[in-house]
């Protein structure tokens, strides 16, 4: 079986214009491309100190709960399927590429149906390459959530 990997998202980072902007007028700044000179994304389910003005919408604070949202229709004449769908924080992507992760995650779904063991497996992974490889003394964060989709 033939397996593909598809980037279907795109960072959505403090130093983009709109982003930028958005920042700008809710008071804040962008320094080395962080909101504030501290926080490395823009838009996040948490981080509630940069989301403390009251006189402000949710979408309009220094940093924005608001999802960007794209659909990508399947195509139905051809045989393809989708395996899985990894939906992943900014710290997933900054050490691991779409790609290896697609296939460390094929390699572990031959080994175990376990979907959490392969999360888990994913996770331990990703720190393994803070502590010991090219992002050492980084902080990052790592969430990750897959979707599978067995075959019909």
């Amino acid at each position: 079986m033939f397996y593909l990997s598809i980037d279907f998202f795109f960072f959505i980072r403090s130093g983009d214009q709109a982003e930028r902007q958005r920042i700008q007028e809710a008071g804040g700044t962008v320094l080395i491309q962080r909101v504030n000179g501290s926080l490395a994304v823009s838009r996040a389910l948490g981080d509630f100190e940069y989301k403390n003005n009251a006189n402000r919408r949710p979408d309009q604070q220094l940093v924005s709960p608001e999802p960007e949202i794209t659909v990508y229709p399947q195509d139905s004449t051809t045989n393809e399927q989708i395996a899985f769908i990894v939906l992943a924080c900014d710290g997933i992507w900054d050490v691991m590429s779409n790609e290896e992760l697609a296939t460390y995650i094929l390699g572990r779904m031959n080994i175990t149906d376990d979907l959490c063991d392969i999360a888990n497996s994913v996770l331990d992974m990703c720190l393994y390459k803070v502590c010991f490889e090219l992002f050492r003394n980084e902080k990052k964060n790592f969430s990750v959530f897959f979707c599978y989709f067995s075959g019909k």
